[in-house]
């Protein structure tokens, strides 16, 4: 494969309608198709969708350095664009998920984003409390302690 660097967008399909999302989940992984391997780079939670954005930046960047003077260079103008920036917040606020892939020598390196979700808890009703039924004499367990505890007392 070429040192020249490829870039990949990705975006895929929502849900539908969903809740606001909790939090972002962010990932920065490398993938050496050949080898059948990934590597976990890193990971990390953001609460806005901007500070995943920025994350990804972030986290792309410090790729970048790593890798050929190309795939740098894509990197930095995907950074600088902020349409780019601006498009990825609008797609995880829609509910889907943002990847940014540079490709380095046979592996593909990529930062990504995706919406986290909490299932909303169904309410429970509450029970209406029942009034505990009235017994005309105590339970016979009862009845026991109270004999044994008044034997003791006249033993001694």
């Amino acid at each position: 494969m070429s040192r020249a660097g490829r870039v990949l967008l990705v975006a895929c399909a929502g849900a539908g309608t969903l809740p606001e999302p909790c939090g972002f989940w962010c990932t920065s992984t490398a993938r050496a198709p050949g080898a059948g391997c990934v590597w976990w780079l890193g990971w990390g939670r953001e609460r806005t969708a901007r500070s995943a954005v920025a994350w990804l930046h972030g986290r792309a960047v410090e790729l970048a350095e790593q890798l050929h003077p190309a795939c740098r260079r894509a990197v930095r103008a995907w950074r600088g664009d902020a349409g780019a920036g601006a498009e990825a917040v609008q797609r995880l606020l829609g509910g889907e998920r943002y990847r940014f892939s540079v490709g380095d020598d046979g592996v593909r390196y990529a930062v990504t984003a995706r919406p986290l979700y909490v299932p909303r808890a169904t309410p429970t009703p509450t029970p209406t409390p029942r009034p505990l039924p009235r017994t005309p004499h105590p339970p016979p367990a009862l009845l026991r302690s109270r004999r044994t505890a008044a034997a003791n007392r006249k033993e001694k």
